[in-house]
């Protein structure tokens, strides 16, 4: 059948900002149907957006069915080169509005916020559990590695604290290992040699956002626990802290006892994080961890491309990522970065990041066209 957004179109140009969420809405629905996409590209070029209209085609490149031939396609489809320069740092008001997947459950991600570091050391394992035994971390404040250089850069832009960087050369990829020390926990980033070693310096910042992006507190536990059992288990019982008219679920373990372990270990500011969290949590309904555990790897995708703004080194480490990391599949995974790529939260972000992709506001060309 005909798309909405063509119908929109033929209304007259006072339309176009219609056609274009009608667009985005088909997409969403149908990745595979090309036709939403060339029209999407063709709308934003009627816009008077055509960085916008190359980026839609750069997806479609990807795809393996590129439609535009232009030179400016063709270097935002094949140029590897460096990042853009980034402007500033990024909020949590932003990273809500344009970077958080929406499947990333909002209520579990305060309430795993508030809970991240006792959470993290209650789960964690001794070094050699992770073949850190014995190894001492690169010393990032003068290792002139493109991936230490690139984390340095990007931790102040997503307002992390720099974990500790292990180099294992028998290991692929980046990794976050969360060893004991002591009695807490020391969350640290480990690095194959593909990553530590890299030369590109858009991989390298890539991979320092997306890990980075996972040790921001409301991801931190996707990473430190990812086993969707003991996630419940720590939500469940963060909700009981503040909520006694919540009962855990059928098989879910322990929520007792991990209640009274957060309560002798938090501060009072984290219970009362928790408490706005789960205030309005239905008792009869639980959040789906595994679909939010998903949504954590693809927000951390997100917040990488958004920082490098190169969709094809993205979609090739995306697409090589070593087996069995992640609950999600690369074509799962891809396919969510392809279909971000192209949308308007994607474009505030990089316009918040590296300057306007598209040069006219949404609402102002909304207005330009109705006058």
């Amino acid at each position: 059948g005909r798309l909405l957004a063509e119908i929109y179109v033929e209304t007259g140009p006072e339309r176009l900002g219609r056609a274009i969420e009608a667009a985005h809405a088909q997409i969403r629905l149908d990745p595979y149907r090309l036709e939403g996409w060339r029209l999407l590209e063709r709308l934003y070029d009627e816009r008077g957006q055509p960085e916008r209209a190359d980026r839609v085609a750069a997806a479609l490149a990807l795809l393996g069915r590129a439609v535009r031939t232009s030179d400016r396609v063709d270097e935002a489809v094949h140029a590897t080169g460096c990042a853009p320069p980034l402007r500033r740092r990024v909020d949590q008001e932003l990273f809500e509005r344009c970077i958080r997947h929406p499947d990333q459950d909002p209520c579990a991600s305060a309430g795993f916020a508030a809970i991240a570091q006792v959470g993290a050391t209650m789960t964690a394992r001794p070094p050699e559990a992770y073949g850190l035994a014995g190894l001492a971390p690169l010393d990032l404040a003068s290792d002139d590695r493109p991936l230490s250089r690139a984390l340095r850069d990007v931790a102040p832009l997503l307002g992390v604290p720099l974990p500790p960087l292990y180099l294992d050369e028998a290991a692929r990829g980046l990794r976050l290992a969360n060893p004991r020390n002591g009695a807490g926990a020391k969350l640290a980033l480990v690095a194959g040699i593909d990553v530590a070693c890299a030369e590109g310096e858009t991989e390298s910042l890539f991979e320092a956002a997306r890990g980075l992006a996972l040790v921001r507190p409301e991801s931190l536990l996707a990473w430190a626990v990812p086993l969707v059992p003991a996630l419940r288990g720590l939500f469940w019982g963060a909700a009981r802290l503040v909520r006694d008219d919540l009962a855990a679920p059928a098989g879910v373990p322990e929520v007792e006892r991990i209640a009274a372990h957060l309560r002798s270990r938090l501060p009072p500011d984290a219970i009362a994080a928790i408490a706005k969290a789960v205030g309005e949590l239905d008792p009869r309904a639980e959040p789906d961890l595994g679909r939010w555990l998903g949504a954590v790897e693809l927000t951390a995708a997100r917040a990488a491309l958004a920082i490098t703004g190169d969709l094809v080194v993205a979609a090739r480490i995306v697409a090589s990522d070593p087996p069995g990391r992640h609950s999600l599949s690369a074509k799962e995974r891809l396919r969510e970065l392809l279909l971000y790529a192209v949308s308007e939260a994607y474009f505030e972000a990089d316009e918040h990041l590296h300057g306007d992709p598209g040069g006219v506001s949404v609402a102002g060309a909304d207005d330009a066209a109705s006058s």
